[in-house]
């Protein structure tokens, strides 16, 4: 229990910790228009400040990357604009005057960079609210109740499982009654992936048919995509092989989604067909 509280403890003062600075950032983030408003200059002026800024700072960033020289690379290309960024915040606690001021929101707003055009209120706008949301979130998330231990000996899990009438899976429903004599015949093919019939070998009769279309009915052209994303995977395969290049090309997901909805469907259809009884013809019927 004593873990469980330090854990909490911990997570609750990062939380604190993150709305702070969210907080402070938020406070220095103004669009153009407030930061001539503030500094009382035009917003060339501020650009030509914060580009005297960028001048002046630049170098003291990448000293402090303790980057090697050579090639550039992403990671520190990245490195170098976050040292930089954090370079611009320090100082722009420590400064005073107003147009340095708003010359360094300027760059630490645009990713220490000079924007030659001119700012999309709408789109500030949007982005400042994102960042209201996410400290109301971290404000909701730091005035949640207090953790409870788990539950080791499993009691509240066995009283749960007391409170429920009917067994796994469908609590609401009653067990599915089957019948010995209905049986599902599932046929897999490439021309056609899946045929199902259902049959009363008692009474040797065809009950059910069910082509592939019939099983996926609005979903039949996700079949048609899976083939070409197979087809255009397979030629980009091919092409790999020829350059002698990595050819480890995964396919989506959505083979098993189309499995999936089969099998559901797969499913219905012998539960109506068992409760209901119908009569359906012997001569199989093909979409």
């Amino acid at each position: 229990m004593d873990y469980v509280y330090k854990s909490w403890f911990a997570l609750q003062k990062r939380r604190k910790y993150q709305i702070e600075g969210k907080e402070r950032w938020l406070k220095m983030l103004k669009s153009d228009l407030e930061l001539e408003q503030e500094s009382q200059c035009s917003l060339n002026v501020i650009r030509t400040k914060a580009t005297e800024i960028l001048t002046k700072f630049t170098p003291q960033s990448e000293q402090n990357s303790n980057q090697k020289k050579g090639k550039k690379t992403k990671k520190s290309t990245k490195s170098k604009k976050s040292s930089l960024f954090q370079i611009l915040l320090n100082t722009y606690r420590k400064t005073e005057d107003p147009l340095t001021r708003c010359a360094l929101a300027y760059l630490l707003k645009n990713k220490c960079k000079i924007s030659e055009l001119d700012e999309d209120p709408e789109e500030f706008t949007r982005n400042r609210r994102k960042k209201e949301i996410g400290i109301e979130r971290l404000k909701d998330q730091l005035q949640s109740r207090i953790p409870k231990g788990r539950d080791l000996t499993g009691e509240e899990w066995l009283e749960t499982l007391d409170r429920i009438n009917n067994p796994f899976p469908r609590p609401s429903k009653p067990n599915y009654q089957g019948q010995p004599s209905i049986l599902v015949g599932v046929s897999f093919g490439l021309k056609k992936p899946v045929t199902v019939a259902v049959v009363d070998v008692v009474k040797n009769e065809v009950l059910a048919y069910r082509s592939v279309k019939q099983l996926l009915g609005e979903n039949y052209n996700l079949l048609n995509r899976q083939r070409q994303q197979q087809q255009r995977l397979s030629h980009e395969r091919h092409k790999a092989q020829k350059q002698n290049a990595p050819n480890s090309f995964g396919e989506s997901e959505l083979g098993q989604y189309i499995d999936k909805i089969i099998s559901r469907c797969n499913y219905c259809d012998r539960q109506n067909i068992s409760s209901r009884q119908h009569s359906y013809p012997k001569t199989p019927r093909y979409a």
